[in-house]
């Protein structure tokens, strides 16, 4: 009866070489696949980021219907109201206050009255 087993075989020299050649190259491809994985790697992340971010905002774009813009606007002190507003300066806006802000105490009137030759300092008017 005729079968197959397995035993133990020493290479001769040149299979010996031939082995370690194999060896060395399938080691050398397999550092090479693994930058290769780690270069592919780094850039799907870096486009999952960006797209996380993008729809981050337009999540955020719904929640709120609408967006942030920068547009051009100019500062006018309301000193009746205590409030510095912005008018939109261009675009379909223009001439809408569409931001305000409480003045800054370097902002507000110094005069208490509105006779303009008189100027009464707030710290003055205290005393």
């Amino acid at each position: 009866m005729i079968e197959l087993r397995t035993i133990p075989y020493k290479y001769s020299d040149d299979e010996m070489n031939a082995v370690r050649e194999t060896f060395s190259e399938n080691q050398i491809r397999l550092e090479e696949v693994k930058e290769e994985k780690a270069r592919v790697s780094k850039e799907y992340s870096e486009q999952i980021k960006l797209k996380q971010k993008e729809l981050k905002s337009l999540r955020e774009n719904i929640k709120t219907k609408g967006e942030d813009r920068q547009i051009e606007v100019e500062g006018i002190a309301n000193y009746g109201n205590g409030m510095m507003e912005y008018w939109a300066a261009s675009g379909h806006l223009k001439g809408q206050i569409v931001d305000s802000r409480r003045l800054l105490p370097a902002e507000k009137q110094m005069r208490l009255d509105s006779d303009e030759t008189t100027i009464t300092l707030r710290k003055a008017a205290s005393h």
